[in-house]
């Protein structure tokens, strides 16, 4: 059960969120420890856990300096209440909002992601289900170029400094494959993604830029841009 609040204050939205669970809950000494990756907890049954999945939570609602915490659920299982405190959108953010790319004709993608860290892999997973997107994972550029080779994929999300061999090479080799090779969508997905950059990521090949760390209504727009039949160009 999700139950999402808001209320407005001067240029300031509040908004308070609550998660019932019917599962086992969480132990009173677990509760301190949940939020750790990797954490096993003791939710009364072989392999469980909390894995990577709370502590990204965590350092999401905590970068937004909001609170995220665990308690039990009247219903028996956990609850889990998230309280955020944001700047309403300006006129700059809503022009920006207008400028996203319109839906492509793909039902769905499946999707190759290269990221030398977990992490990185395994938020840019998620975030991809949420657009009704499949999705393989690697770990360097190596085995990038490798995998494209075994599988056909819709969109490659490229990370750009990796060891082995980093992005921009990566998406040279694969380009210099063939024709077929030429045409898959490459989309840079770094940190390092100002103009100068990014100018160098398109010469080397890639299709577009999206930045780290990922946001997924600015993600899908770079998704929509480099997909759509005539690519578009990024919103200025």
């Amino acid at each position: 059960v999700v139950r999402i609040r808001t209320s407005g204050r001067d240029d300031l939205v509040s908004i308070a969120a609550t998660v019932d669970d019917s599962g086992p809950g969480v132990p009173e000494g677990v509760a301190a420890d949940i939020f750790e990756p990797f954490n096993t907890g003791q939710a009364g049954r072989a392999g469980a856990g909390a894995g990577l999945g709370l502590a990204i939570c965590r350092q999401i609602v905590g970068r937004m300096d909001g609170r995220l915490s665990v308690a039990r659920s009247p219903q028996g299982g956990a609850r889990f209440e998230i309280e955020l405190c944001l700047p309403c959108a300006g006129p700059e953010l809503r022009r920006q909002v207008l400028n996203r790319a319109d839906p492509t004709p793909h039902d769905t993608l499946h999707v190759l992601i290269v990221d030398d860290n977990a992490t990185n892999r395994f938020v840019a997973s998620r975030v991809l289900e949420l657009f009704g997107c499949t999705s393989d994972t690697v770990e360097n550029g190596a085995e990038a170029v490798e995998q494209v080779q075994r599988t056909r994929y819709d969109l490659v999300l490229m990370d750009v400094k990796m060891p082995v061999m980093d992005g921009v090479a990566a998406t040279r080799a694969i380009r210099a494959l063939g024709e077929s090779f030429t045409r898959v969508p490459i989309l840079a997905l770094t940190a390092n993604a100002d103009p100068d950059d990014a100018a160098d990521y398109l010469a080397a090949g890639m299709d577009g830029v999206a930045r780290k760390p990922i946001q997924p209504d600015e993600l899908l727009d770079a998704i929509r841009r480099v997909m759509a039949p005539e690519p578009v160009p990024a919103a200025a």
